[in-house]
């Protein structure tokens, strides 16, 4: 019977081989790992089956399956960063593959300060991007390249003047002072702000939740933006090889937007006058240009068995929209390692660049080529009958802007920097003894910046002239070192019931860092100088008196901190996961009671797909495909340093008005400039942080969520103190509390499509993150602090910024508009006694039946309500096209523009067309005011600003980067003797939807002007940002 039923079991298997031969010829399973030179096993890579839409992702451990058509498939293994490999099935079923790292090297794991981990083992709130994800946009920094990539990260421009800074805000607006985020530079703190080259960046991990940043310390509050440069990272050539590639582009830029003021004729007609000569001269025309935009740079990787190393120079011209702006910089850089022997590495790095930038003042209307280009007069010529500029005949405020332009202005002159900036780092690693690995970092960078402008003399109208030329300028100059210093002990411990697992996994970390930094400042006015240019240094003029100094020296200004830190990173059972950090740092910025502060963190992450009761279930690993399921949480304490130095110290200064007699002569004396206080200390920031990673579909989709909740304490900000103290400036305090609770919010689809009939697969990928967050001053201790003059100038000196108990930071404040009155009857009924038809309608708040100061409320907010990025990229045979849109909904902007386009400004300065439909008996229905004395401070709503009138909805979308780009087959490359040609056409802003009225909605901090208190969201005539168009050439030799 058995023997019966073992033939009958052959004959089944026989049959049945017989019946599907077809189907099994046709379709054979093939499984394996993949994983990289060094073993650590590759988390969604990619498999797929060579001419055909099959493929699939690796799981967690570097496993796959895939059922492939015949022996003669052709499987693709491909990570990125690494070494694609083909093989043919055959007759072989597992293909266990090692990939091996290319000449730039992207590891498969995530920089978590001072070490990497896994993705899986990350307990933080990290975002990673890779470097070409923010190497594609045509921008002069990193900073410009993260719009829109990365939940939780809100970045605005300050300025579209070319080099212009960035706002760069992680998690909500935490403190009154600085927000942006530490930079660190291959393990190397550099500051808030780092102008690297986006084509030098192998990877960023920018660190947001405060489980991750208190391995910084006191620096981290502000989140921590780790970037990891290309080349001399690790050796792993089998032999010697050079590549050399050129990367270029060049193009052009315009502006986007005009605004719509009058005429000429209109300008005439609408102040009564008459445009005898039909002059109607395009202002906004004549400031704007089209402008050039090119950069190159030839990068050389190369490398052998015991080293690696890469070398690049470049250069970026890039001229502004705006005449006489523009941009230069030169840069070189080396980054190489050499493996000694096998315990001992040794890297060495240095960085030099040159740049020059062209800049116009912006800080308010009626002193900037920009303001002046929109109220200047329409019916006046740029040039008089003498071939000179003309004047402003017929405006008392506005002045000509060519002559702006060529001559400047010596209270807000328009400003040309020189600056250079040198960095070296060297570092050594050593291996001790097995697990345990010593590593050390020296640094050290030198860098100068040079601010100047010249004025010479010349008269143009009563308020555009100079009498005496003079040349000013500023020099700053600094140097700075530091060391890192870090011992990593690593200890695995096997199960004992299977020793291909791994029980507990320990990670301990050691260090101490030191950093030092020095600054000085020269400065330097003369008067007389020759206008011939190559005349213009100080030994050809003489001191004079138009100016505060003649040549001073300041004060040097030193910082330094020491630190200690240590971390704790263990793993159990490959399921659980403890990440625990304390830091304690030293700064020299703060008394000798409070210069040092501790910061803990910890965060858990728990694998649930490693748990048998998930792997175990069919539905979820194989229909679903799920690869991770991660669920997370972190607490940490942060701290906010960069508060500047010397601020518990008191100064004293000397007055005129404090003088007295000694001996019958008069003496001047000195009063106290601020009050000391020696008890202030660290901006503190608490975080907690909840947060899960999903993967399904074989890694397809890629899903993450974080919903924090941050606290920053003990803001430092300046409180008034009694008039006894007689000091001139407020003291620094440590007060208020502001707190950020918000959802992030990222998902990721890539996959690839084919059929039959196609010879290539369509591959693609989409990504999309979202941003909410609610942003709320929780403690002023009763007080407030006020900052942004909307116009800066004393004509109105209202502060509409407002950060004060209740309330997002710097909210906007004023009288709250409800339209226009229609008729009397509606004037009659409200509590303007001395209103009429077409002026505003305030709303009476507290419903008293009189509008005073008690109806003063929020008006607006700078803060979106959320914020989003949508990210796409699709390759075919060779094409390849990719988008990149960046959207903030909800945010409100005072639109200081409006107020002298409205009629605000005095002496017939040119306004908008919407005057052209203001309120009247003949024109009722219209939302257009009638009387200026609403803007001008000097009639019946002289006491009612600011108001809503002014505020305006700041949401946009915009397409911040389209490219379409075309790779030669390596049949053409062959015969030109090259290994890889692309070419592509580019545009950046090239759409943008919003319902602003300005230049621009992207509106980020003033850095012109400095208040009392905090100020984001006033345009004053912002430098708008360019609609660029470039074509662009990679190769590789």
């Amino acid at each position: 019977m058995k023997q019966l039923n073992k033939l009958t079991k052959r004959l089944l298997i026989v049959s049945l081989a017989f019946f599907s031969f077809g189907f099994v010829h046709a379709q054979i399973q093939v499984s394996g790992k993949l994983t990289d030179s060094k073993g650590e096993a590759l988390v969604a890579a990619s498999v797929a089956e060579v001419g055909t839409n099959n493929g699939t992702f690796t799981e967690y451990d570097g496993t796959w399956t895939l059922t492939v058509k015949s022996p003669e498939s052709v499987l693709e293994f491909s990570y990125v960063g690494l070494k694609t490999q083909t093989q043919k099935v055959g007759t072989k079923r597992v293909f266990n593959v090692a990939l091996q790292a290319d000449a730039i090297v992207i590891a498969p794991v995530v920089k978590i300060g001072y070490a990497s981990a896994k993705p899986e083992d990350v307990t933080g709130g990290i975002v990673q991007l890779k470097g070409e994800e923010v190497a594609k946009a045509p921008v002069l920094g990193v900073d410009q390249a993260l719009q829109g990539k990365a939940a939780g990260v809100q970045v605005r421009s300050n300025s579209g003047t070319p080099g212009g800074g960035m706002d760069i805000v992680v998690r909500g607006r935490g403190t009154t002072g600085d927000a942006r985020p530490l930079y660190v530079v291959d393990g190397v703190p550099v500051g808030l702000e780092w102008k690297g080259d986006p084509n030098n960046i192998e990877s960023i991990s920018i660190l947001k939740d405060a489980s991750s940043c208190a391995i910084y310390g006191a620096r981290g509050a502000n989140g921590v933006v780790l970037i990891t440069t290309k080349g001399g990272n690790e050796v792993t050539a089998q032999e010697e090889f050079l590549n050399v590639s050129f990367d270029g582009y060049r193009g052009v830029q315009q502006r986007w937007k005009k605004f719509d003021v009058m005429s000429g004729d209109e300008y005439a007609e609408y102040y009564g006058l008459e445009n005898t000569d039909g002059v109607n001269t395009d202002w906004q025309d004549e400031v704007f240009q089209n402008a050039p935009i090119q950069k190159y740079k030839i990068t050389l990787d190369g490398g052998s068995p015991k080293s690696s190393w890469s070398a690049s120079g470049g250069y970026t011209n890039q001229d502004g929209i705006i005449k006489s702006t523009a941009y230069e910089k030169y840069d070189f850089g080396y980054k190489g390692m050499y493996q000694v022997n096998k315990k001992i590495d040794v890297g060495f790095s240095t960085g030099f660049s040159i740049t020059t930038q062209d800049k116009v003042y912006e800080g308010d209307i009626e002193n900037s080529i920009i303001g002046n280009a929109l109220i200047a007069a329409p019916m006046s010529p740029i040039y008089d009958s003498a071939g000179n500029y003309s004047p402003m005949e017929n405006v008392q405020i506005a002045k000509n802007p060519l002559a702006m332009i060529e001559y400047g202005n010596y209270s807000t002159p328009n400003l040309s920097e020189e600056g250079y900036g040198l960095g070296t780092n060297i570092w050594a690693s050593y291996d001790i003894v097995k697990n345990l690995e010593f590593r050390s970092i020296y640094n050290y960078g030198k860098w100068g910046k040079k601010e100047s402008f010249y004025i010479p003399e010349y008269f143009i109208a009563a308020n555009q002239n100079n009498g005496i030329p003079v040349l000013n300028y500023v020099v700053r100059e600094g140097n700075n070192w530091g060391t890192t210093n870090t011992l990593l002990y690593t200890y695995d411990i096997k199960d004992k019931y299977d020793s291909t697992r791994v029980k507990h996994a320990i990670k301990v970390l050691a260090g101490h860092e030191a950093l030092y930094e020095f600054q000085e400042t020269y400065r330097n006015e003369v008067e007389n100088v020759p206008n011939d240019p190559n005349m213009r240094y100080v030994i050809a003029g003489v001191s004079g008196t138009k100016g505060v100094w003649a040549e001073t020296y300041d004060a040097p200004n030193e910082h330094s901190m020491i630190s200690y830190i240590g971390r704790l990173e263990y793993g159990l059972s490959d399921k659980y996961n403890v990440n625990a950090t304390l830091r304690r740092d030293g700064s020299s910025r703060f008394g000798s009671d409070y210069k040092y502060g501790n910061f803990p963190s910890v965060g858990v992450a728990w694998k649930v797909n490693k748990e048998s009761f998930f792997y175990n279930n069919k539905v979820l690993t194989d229909s679903l495909g799920i690869t991770m399921f991660k669920i997370r949480g972190g607490w940490g304490k942060i701290g906010n340093e960069n508060v500047g130095n010397y601020m518990y110290t008191g100064t004293i200064i000397g007055d005129t008005e404090a003088g007295y007699s000694f001996g019958g002569t008069p003496v001047s004396g000195t009063v106290p400039e601020k009050v000391s206080n020696e008890n202030i200390h660290w901006e503190e920031a608490t975080s907690w942080n909840v947060g899960t990673d999903i993967n399904v579909f074989k890694n397809k989709i890629m899903f993450n969520y974080d919903y924090f909740i941050k606290t920053n304490y003990d803001n430092l900000i300046s409180i008034d103190v009694p008039a006894i103290s007689q000091a001139k400036t407020r003291p620094t305090v440590n007060a208020g509390i502001i707190r950020n609770a918000g959802h992030e919010v990222s998902l990721l689809y890539r996959n690839q499509f084919k059929t039959d009939s196609m010879k290539h697969a369509i591959k693609y990928d989409v990504s999309v993150n979202f941003t909410k967050i609610n942003n709320e001053v929780v403690d002023m201790q009763g007080g407030e602090l006020k900052g942004g003059m909307p116009f800066g100038d004393a004509r109105l000196p209202t502060f509409v910024c407002n950060t004060t108990e209740g309330y997002p930071i710097a909210a906007f404040f004023g009288y709250k508009a409800d339209g226009i009155y229609q008729s009397w009857e509606e004037v009659n009924e409200g509590s303007q006694p001395t209103a009429r038809p077409g002026d505003y309608k305030i709303v009476d708040i507290n419903g008293d039946g009189v509008i005073d100061g008690n109806d003063i409320t929020m008006i607006g907010s700078p803060h979106p309500d959320f914020t989003y990025g949508v990210n796409a990229n699709v390759g075919y045979a060779g094409f390849d096209f990719g988008f990149s849109f960046q959207g903030v909904q909800g945010n409100e902007i005072f639109n200081a523009t409006k107020y002298y386009l409205d009629g605000g400004g005095s002496g017939n300065s040119n306004l908008s067309t919407r005057r052209l439909d203001i309120w009247s008996e003949d024109n009722a229905g219209s939302e257009n005011p009638t009387s200026g004395d609403w803007y001008t401070g000097t009639g019946v709503g002289a006491n009612l600003f600011p108001h809503s009138g002014y505020i305006e909805d700041g949401s946009y979308l915009r397409l911040k980067n389209i490219t379409l780009g075309y790779t030669l087959p390596e049949r053409i490359t062959d015969k030109i003797k090259i290994n890889r040609l692309r070419l592509y056409v580019q545009s950046q802003n090239l759409l943008t939807f919003t319902k602003y009225s300005g230049f621009d909605p992207e509106i980020g901090t003033n850095t012109t002007l400095n208040w009392r208190g905090p100020e984001f969201g006033i345009d004053r005539g912002v430098y708008p940002q360019a609609r660029t168009y470039v074509f662009g050439v990679n190769i590789e030799f």
